[in-house]
């Protein structure tokens, strides 16, 4: 993203929150921090004057000149050939929702053409479709990801409004809702007993917007964001009268009137009970926000696959979850407001860290800690600046962006939970006054983080990459064990057995004319794989290197780290990924400098490549082709591209077809 869209996006993020829906004439500053730490409502009706007051705030007040928001419709690894490769996640035991998935024998995807399940069944180096499903959903929405659990699917749908492109974080679809329309999440559950022709068991609708999802053996878990609303509310009212019915209508509503609800088939009933009150934040003014935030677990073994949980009032923007534990955070921006709607930062940007237990498919809170800094700007690299390891949890954040600028744009936290005060106190930091070396230069921004055992890996950039190799095995005092810089950058980090790590992400080169991509003096080149040599983790260095195509050139494991696929046999990890190839010289950038010239698209491959994990040194094998400039016409449907290794054989699903080929 460049540094453009990244001040667009926080600065209407920004203004939406000052100004809410129904009034920007107020001069305000954000609320105070006090505490991060969540408690229990008084009463339901110490809960209900709350959610009234704020949409009183909101709509209670007439005003010539509102906010309108644009509306848009709408790894162990395995040494056996016959092996098959699953869904690439974050941690070992906790499956993530992806397009694709697997039971060995057959292939489950979604469509990106329609709201539907399509099966594929691989056949050496074929994999034709047996069977489709279509579903019934909420705005005719695609699917937004499947998962598999025994004999049954369980796929995912979520409304989306807004149309400015992915880079938007889930919080701008509440930004960008129809007015009066209330967001809502699907599951369906889909019996796959008899693969070639699955049936529907059964639908699961909850209000709210979904943030994210795991499952952990059976359990689902589910996080959703939920504003009250009524419907026959005026959101935007003009006039005395208009705003005197809103008062009206909003002091007459009941608790059951402003609470999420759920319908499993075609009963529905209250997502939460009216003796189930919602935790709450503890800022020092926290009226300013009502939105509520459900964790909740679904047990996609049951015949009655009914959601429990908790819920607390103010926001999550991720979600990271251990086996043992699910982490919700969100930024905390301190900020004035002016009456023309200017926002100015007052350089204290902080996070907010709430830890819920799992056990046995109960939720119970646990915890909270707060930290300077923020999770990063692309919805689904935020997880990967949290892990957990021997309970303590270790996160990166970025403070770079702010008034009061140090060195150091990046900082690490360690974590632990304090059973008697339920805080997440910090163990330890990094830079500290023992290693005060920074994590990090001024201008350079976080590009990728990963955390294997006790060890951290930090890309941060702005003309070259430097990765941070950190030393977590002491959590109170945390080292820098070394620095390694190297042409371009790498968005995704993936470790390759013990000695080697595998960075994936964009060549560049840098130039002196003061200018650059999102500002910086470099431009960004081809698609780069680095596999770097952390044998010695006191002195790394780049093994080998392949470039992919040239400036123009994406892949989608640059969105998402789904798209990438490994496969263990023997000393070999087998990698693919998919690619939007650029390399075809554009006539009208001829009179252009090379590095700054622009290429046009060529292609849309599965790129295919070896990695000898003995003896650290990549081979790059013929790469599968989709889609042909000249055949057809440019998609970005190639960032929904995914692939899945079986036995000896590859399996490419472009799009809503399969290519399979031999390895």
């Amino acid at each position: 993203m460049s540094s453009m869209m990244q001040s667009v996006a926080i600065c209407t993020v920004a203004s939406f929150l000052v100004m809410g829906c129904g009034d920007n004439k107020e001069s305000a500053t954000q609320p105070s921090f006090s505490s991060a730490k969540l408690k229990r409502s008084d009463s339901d009706f110490v809960l209900l004057n709350r959610l009234r007051s704020t949409l009183l705030k909101q709509y209670g007040t007439a005003s010539e000149t509102h906010y309108y928001p644009t509306a848009s419709p709408s790894d162990t690894a395995s040494t056996a050939i016959n092996a098959t490769s699953s869904t690439n996640t974050q941690e070992r035991g906790v499956d993530e929702e992806d397009r694709l998935k697997t039971d060995g024998q057959y292939l489950y995807a979604s469509s990106v053409d329609k709201p539907s399940l399509l099966v594929f069944k691989p056949d050496g180096a074929t994999a034709p479709p047996v069977a489709s499903l279509d579903l019934v959903t909420r705005n005719n929405t695609l699917l937004s990801g499947l998962y598999l659990h025994n004999k049954t699917v369980i796929a995912l749908a979520k409304d989306r409004f807004y149309g400015w492109g992915s880079w938007l974080t889930p919080a701008m679809d509440m930004m960008f809702m129809p007015v009066n329309t209330q967001p809502s999440s699907q599951l369906f559950f889909i019996d796959i007993s008899q693969p070639e022709s699955p049936k529907a068991l059964n639908s699961l609708s909850i209000d709210g917007q979904l943030i994210s999802s795991r499952l952990v053996g059976s359990m689902l878990y589910v996080s959703l964001r939920y504003t009250p609303n009524l419907k026959s509310l005026i959101p935007y009212p003009t006039t005395e009268a208009q705003a005197a019915a809103n008062r009206s209508l909003i002091n007459n509503a009941s608790l059951k009137d402003l609470m999420p609800n759920y319908t499993l088939g075609q009963n529905t009933a209250e997502l939460f009970s009216e003796q189930q009150s919602c935790l709450q934040t503890q800022y020092s003014k926290d009226s300013s926000s009502n939105t509520i935030i459900s964790l909740l677990a679904i047990d996609v073994s049951s015949t009655n696959p009914t959601p429990k949980g908790l819920c607390f009032i103010g926001d999550a923007e991720t979600l990271y979850a251990s086996p043992s534990a699910i982490y919700l955070a969100t930024t905390q921006y301190n900020y004035t407001a002016t009456a023309n709607a200017l926002v100015a930062y007052s350089g204290t940007v902080q996070t907010d860290i709430h830890k819920f237990a799992l056990k046995e498919g109960a939720i119970s809170y646990k915890a909270s800690g707060r930290i300077d800094g923020h999770l990063g700007w692309y919805q689904d690299l935020k997880p990967f600046r949290l892990s957990e390891h021997n309970d303590v949890l270790r996160v990166i954040s970025f403070t770079g962006d702010q008034a009061s600028n140090t060195a150091s744009t990046a900082k690490l936290y360690t974590l632990k939970e304090n059973a008697s005060t339920q805080n997440l106190d910090i163990v330890g930091t990094l830079p500290n006054s023992s290693n005060p070396q920074s994590l990090g230069k001024i201008g350079e921004q976080i590009y990728a983080t990963r955390f294997v055992g006790d060890r951290a890996y930090l890309v941060t950039y702005r003309l070259t990459d430097p990765l941070y190799i950190l030393d977590l095995s002491n959590p109170a005092n945390p080292t820098m064990l070394s620095e390694l810089e190297i042409e371009g950058y790498s968005d995704y980090l993936h470790p390759v057995g013990d000695h080697y790590l595998l960075g994936i992400g964009k060549d560049a080169v840098v130039t002196e004319t003061g200018s650059g991509d999102s500002g910086r003096s470099a431009f960004y080149q081809g698609v780069k794989l680095s596999l770097i040599d952390i044998s010695n983790p006191a002195q790394p260095f780049e093994k080998d290197k392949i470039i992919l195509g040239k400036r123009g050139s994406n892949t989608a494991v640059s969105q998402t780290h789904h798209a990438f696929t490994s496969l263990q046999t023997g000393n070999t990890l087998r990698v693919a990924l998919p690619i939007s190839l650029h390399d075809t010289a554009a006539p009208n950038e001829q009179n252009t400098p090379e590095s700054m010239r622009y290429y046009n698209w060529t292609r849309d491959e599965l790129v295919r490549f070896s990695i000898d994990t003995a003896q650290g040194s990549l081979t790059q094998l013929p790469a599968v082709i989709g889609e042909t400039a000249g055949s057809t016409t440019y998609s970005s449907a190639w960032g929904e591209d995914r692939s899945i290794m079986m036995g000896g054989y590859l399996h490419y699903l472009h799009q809503d077809k399969v290519i399979s080929t031999a390895w």
